[in-house]
């Protein structure tokens, strides 16, 4: 039986601040900062996919240069972490099917994660664009084209669940 996801944006909520350096603090959150974890993004691209992890709200991406690439949703955004292997954090259950539908507005469409995920494995990662918005968030790996990642709520369940799919 195929699982059905009615999912839904997070609430939109604009952030106050209780001071100017509160403010600047998370506005650097938002975008990606180059030097995370003590290596580099940059460390990442070109790199080849050796194997993935994933759940409902992460997924990892383990590199041929021993270094493991984490995106995981974090208060409605998506962050990321770049950190050297063997032992990265535990990125969580997974209460979602690894193939799924979900409906997104007027929108339906089958979501097969699990597929997505193990297609990347053999491919090298050539970019990462994160804004800390929902809009503008890309994955790029080559042979494999650009991954939209996006931040989503499970209507039924209440749950954040990060989504990642084909883009144009």
């Amino acid at each position: 039986m195929i699982e059905f996801i009615e999912a839904d944006l997070p609430p939109t909520e604009q952030p106050s601040f209780d001071s100017p350096e509160e403010a600047i603090a998370h506005g650097k959150r938002a975008f990606v900062d180059i030097t995370l974890g003590g290596q580099s993004i940059t460390d990442c691209v070109g790199q080849p996919i050796e194997r993935v992890d994933w759940s409902d709200t992460a997924f990892r991406l383990h590199l041929a240069n021993d270094l493991a690439l984490t995106l995981r949703l974090h208060d409605g955004e998506i962050d990321v972490a770049v950190g050297r292997e063997p032992s990265p954090p535990d990125l969580g259950d997974s209460a979602i099917a690894e193939s799924v539908v979900v409906r997104l507005g007027l929108q339906e469409f089958a979501w097969d994660r699990a597929a997505l995920m193990h297609a990347l494995v053999g491919k090298r990662l050539l970019r990462l664009q994160l804004s800390g918005s929902d809009a503008f968030n890309f994955l790029y790996v080559n042979d494999i084209g650009i991954l939209h990642l996006s931040a989503l709520i499970d209507r039924g369940s209440q749950r954040a669940f990060m989504l990642w799919s084909p883009s144009d």
